[in-house]
């Protein structure tokens, strides 16, 4: 069945090759648990570097629905206070329309203790079940009944040993903000140590969780009383980076990235590398870690070539950095 609606596309002239410098948005995949983070504590949390995107206006939607007080105090700055609020009231609709908003489920367990929570969605990468969520609260002995599509969760979350059944990004940081207001050590196994999620770790300890283990497949979280409110910016985008530096590659340009977290890019970098590409990453400053990439052409470039697999075997790696690299082809072509 086709539709009558037309289309938007983009009409691209190659040939040319690109020049200056481009600022690197902050991680749409960081920013979302971010924003539920700030459901664990009543006093005032900011958000820096947030990008403006239709993902994080609708989780903005949904924190509010919840009671919490959401705005943006810049073009790039959140502000949110959570002094009261009622996971009951959360917005159907808007749960429905978002595969990360299962990640309410951690800090609203946390906080009030019970949730009904539709089958999340929005996701169009494929089918990913909840299960691995859910067996981690159940190990947290949060009692969970399944009625025409939503899930009733009860009783806060408690200290246990969990040994998740896969390196799922969203169960880890969903059990780490159930486990960080809950009294006793709580113990992950295989948990997942994408940059998102040691991002989330750090937001965590300034607002005075206490976490070990970070960056590695096992976290220790000892339950805090309660959390503060926090100032905290939000990583770089490392797939946002990887796809203009496969645009530089492909057209031979020079382009400057800025800002960049070199540790989060070792499997862009080893691609780079491998397809000939120049690169040079230089910190701009020592304290946040935050620094900048020069991408040029090399003598040794002969032709853009994609290199897929020493992204699929890197630990470090997000699964969705096949699909950036596959951009890159696609731009190669255009120009």
């Amino acid at each position: 069945m086709y539709s009558n609606h037309t289309m938007s596309k983009f009409v691209i002239q190659g040939g040319q090759r690109l020049g200056g410098e481009i600022r690197i948005s902050g991680m749409k995949n960081a920013v979302t648990a971010l924003l539920t983070a700030t459901l664990l504590t009543r006093e005032e949390c900011r958000l820096d570097n947030v990008p403006r995107i239709a993902d994080v206006e609708t989780m903005l939607t949904i924190i509010r629905s919840a009671g919490a007080k959401a705005q943006w105090v810049s073009d790039h700055e959140v502000a949110v206070e959570a002094k009261g609020i009622d996971s009951l009231k959360l917005n159907k609709h808007m749960v429905c329309a978002m595969r990360s908003s299962v990640l309410l489920a951690g800090p609203l367990l946390a906080r009030t203790g019970s949730l009904n929570l539709p089958e999340p969605g929005g996701c169009i990468i494929g089918n990913r079940p909840l299960d691995t969520h859910l067996v981690a609260f159940e190990a947290m002995g949060v009692k969970i009944e399944r009625s025409n599509g939503v899930y009733e969760l009860q009783g806060k979350p408690k200290a246990a040993e969990i040994v998740l059944p896969e390196f799922s990004v969203t169960a880890t940081e969903n059990v780490l903000m159930a486990a960080v207001l809950a009294p006793g050590k709580t113990v992950i196994k295989l948990a997942a140590a994408e940059p998102h999620v040691q991002d989330l770790c750090s937001m965590l300890k300034k607002m005075g969780a206490r976490i070990a283990g970070m960056g590695t497949h096992t976290l220790v979280i000892e339950g805090a009383q309660e959390l503060r409110g926090v100032k905290h910016t939000v990583i770089p985008d490392q797939i946002e980076v990887g796809t203009f530096a496969a645009l530089a590659g492909a057209t031979h340009s020079s382009l400057t990235l800025y800002p960049i977290v070199a540790e989060h890019l070792d499997s862009v970098f080893t691609a780079l590398k491998r397809a000939g590409v120049g690169y040079e990453s230089r910190i701009k400053n020592q304290e946040s870690r935050i620094s900048e990439l020069k991408i040029f052409p090399s003598s040794s470039l002969s032709g853009f070539k994609i290199h897929l697999r020493c992204l699929r075997h890197s630990a470090k790696a997000p699964a969705l950095f096949t699909i950036l690299y596959l951009r890159g082809a696609w731009v190669m072509c255009m120009s």
